[in-house]
């Protein structure tokens, strides 16, 4: 309550409350507070939690391009065909987005177990040097090592629907 009113331009949003929570773990609920403040204002692209969250489609976008780009086998499970990232004509966005983007939004916090996740990073003072970088090589490591295992769940899922 108190962020969403010291940062109305964000207001509330569910997904801090993972991030908020893990700090106050670790914190008293002052320096929980001013850290929030700094890594959605400072750390995290414009946009990523404010109410048309356009920084986290960029941010999904850009992943999805170099998803595209680097692992061309899980592109063509997700995109359905299509041969390039589009995010404002035709059919947008694959919708694994819907998936990825929840692990940008809460920094991998409950995702992976505390010692592993983005939140590990940050709390050592890697998320603060390499910023967003630190999403999006996340990302793609957690793509690569989970490629087959993600395309033969997608495989079962369509023969299940059939």
């Amino acid at each position: 309550m108190a962020f969403s009113l010291y940062c109305p331009s964000i207001g509330y949003c569910q997904s801090l409350n993972y991030i908020a929570g893990m700090l106050l773990l670790f914190m008293n609920e002052e320096q929980s507070f001013w850290t929030l403040a700094v890594i959605t204002q400072n750390f995290l692209p414009e946009g990523m939690y404010d109410v048309t969250m356009e920084g986290a489609n960029i941010d999904q976008a850009v992943l999805m391009t170099l998803v595209m780009e680097r692992l061309p086998t899980l592109w063509a499970k997700f995109s359905g065909g299509a041969t390039s990232v589009d995010m404002d004509e035709g059919q947008g966005l694959p919708t694994i987005t819907l998936v990825t983007s929840h692990w940008f939004l809460t920094l991998f916090i409950n995702i992976l177990p505390v010692e592993v996740s983005v939140f590990s990073a940050l709390y050592k003072d890697h998320f603060y040097s390499a910023k967003f970088l630190t999403l999006l090589s996340s990302s793609c490591s957690f793509s690569r090592f989970f490629e087959s295992g993600i395309a033969s769940s997608m495989k079962a899922a369509r023969s299940c629907s059939e």
